[in-house]
């Protein structure tokens, strides 16, 4: 029998995370100078604009690779695991929406809106730029590749982290906000699958229990 609801220790567990991430990005978003000397430094090299495009290729990099699983689970009917990668989709959802919250609360503005350097990508003066939104979906994602195939930790994590180290060198971002941005997607994706799985396993199992033979066709059968 499948619970409806999380089991008490994953509820605790839930909140932890959450705890930890917030409480990360809070601690965190004041920065400090070793921040600011690495984005300068970062700004210096002037590679922002490469560096923009190639940060942009690799987060759409994770989005393949996460379409690209859910296809194959859901014409296998791997119902677990398609069921894990989906909630942990929309924890990427959740993590992109706290972040841009903390975003309008904490008003950070970015080291390319503060650098004598011209940036040609940088962003208009209200945008904001703490926590990096491109690094909490990149580590959301990979978040749920990680938990759904684990064998895939190694090219995920590649890619979240090519994402963040994008994010500076494009100068749109200082390294504390990529570090917070990292560790709110990372939490909250995983609080969302602890919190979330086992409703929706017990949905989407009963859904393809009783769908699934009328929507795959038998052999021999044809379709009109």
């Amino acid at each position: 029998m499948i619970t409806l609801f999380p089991a008490p220790r994953a509820a605790l567990l839930a909140a932890g995370l959450l705890l930890i991430g917030f409480g990360g990005v809070w601690a965190l978003h004041s920065g400090g100078a070793w921040s600011s000397v690495a984005a300068q430094f970062a700004l210096d090299l002037q590679v922002t604009t490469a560096a923009h495009r190639f940060s942009e290729a690799t987060l759409l990099g994770l989005v393949a690779l996460w379409g690209g699983l859910a296809v194959t689970l859901l014409s296998t009917c791997r119902t677990t695991a398609l069921t894990t990668l989906s909630v942990g989709g929309l924890g990427a959802v959740v993590a992109y929406g706290a972040s841009e919250a903390l975003k309008a609360l904490i008003e950070a503005t970015r080291p390319c809106q503060n650098s004598a350097v011209e940036v040609a990508t940088c962003p208009g003066i209200g945008s904001m730029a703490y926590p990096s939104n491109h690094t909490v979906i990149a580590a959301a994602l990979a978040s749920a590749l990680v938990l759904t195939r684990p064998r895939l930790a190694w090219i995920a994590v590649i890619l979240a982290a090519a994402t963040g180290a994008g994010r500076v060198l494009a100068g749109h971002h200082y390294p504390h906000d990529v570090i917070a941005g990292a560790g709110l997607g990372v939490t909250v994706t995983w609080a969302v699958v602890l919190l979330l799985s086992p409703l929706t396993l017990s949905v989407t199992s009963r859904f393809l229990s009783q769908h699934w033979d009328s929507l795959t066709p038998r052999p021999g059968s044809s379709i009109s």
